[in-house]
């Protein structure tokens, strides 16, 4: 059956475009945040509150979809269930970008940092877009094509990243900028993982690669 003649449910696909406008949300407070940061610290709680916003409709997502057949929707249960979280995955690992922040001292972000920023915008405004193409059953495709396109951008930007911060931890042998510089990486680990969450559709936090640690966990 096509995905025009299916009928579906309006409060379901109410809840999925209000999940794709609070990714969005949170890639623009996110940017604002890094261009003038510590000025702008405080929109961190803001991105509290989105967090706490994805929680809630995640969960009404859910268990909207529990309704089983009484409950019509362009996609099956299981793949409605997977968009939900992978959504809130964003978005959490948005506001935990921007807590780490204060959490580490960090006194100004990273260039790539803040075109990453960029990048995340520019995802979020696509999958809002591609979010409403499934109410009305428009191609998908274009914003799928430039949500992958970012997602190589982002590759682009976390390689330099990582490379910047090996250059400066090797011209100095100071214990305590090495592990400012591991505190960085980690940082820089969470915000792709805020991107990358959507296109790999899970709800496992991104780790950081030497220390194996979660960008969810307290150092």
């Amino acid at each position: 059956m096509s995905l025009l003649s299916r009928p579906f449910d309006s409060v379901l696909m109410d809840l999925v475009e209000e999940s794709g406008r609070n990714v969005q949300r949170c890639g623009l407070l996110l940017r604002e945040l890094l261009v003038d940061y510590p000025e702008r610290a405080p929109l961190a709680q803001d991105l509290k509150v989105c967090e706490q916003e994805g929680d809630r409709i995640t969960h009404d997502i859910i268990h909207r979809l529990a309704g089983g057949g009484r409950v019509r929707a362009p996609f099956d249960a299981g793949d409605g269930y997977a968009l939900a979280t992978a959504l809130d995955d964003i978005v959490d690992d948005s506001e935990q970008a921007a807590a780490q922040l204060g959490l580490y001292g960090v006194e100004a972000p990273m260039e790539q940092a803040v075109e990453f920023s960029e990048v995340l915008v520019g995802a979020g405004e696509q999958i809002a877009q591609a979010l409403r193409c499934l109410r009305t059953g428009t191609d998908l495709a274009p914003h799928l094509v430039e949500i992958h396109r970012l997602e190589n951008e982002g590759d682009r930007l976390q390689r330099d990243g990582v490379a910047s911060l090996f250059a400066g931890a090797g011209r100095t042998s100071s214990s305590r900028s090495r592990a400012r510089s591991t505190r960085a990486r980690r940082s820089l680990t969470c915000l792709r993982g805020s991107r990358s969450s959507s296109a790999n559709g899970g709800a496992e936090y991104p780790r950081d690669r030497r220390s194996g640690s979660s960008c969810q966990a307290t150092p």
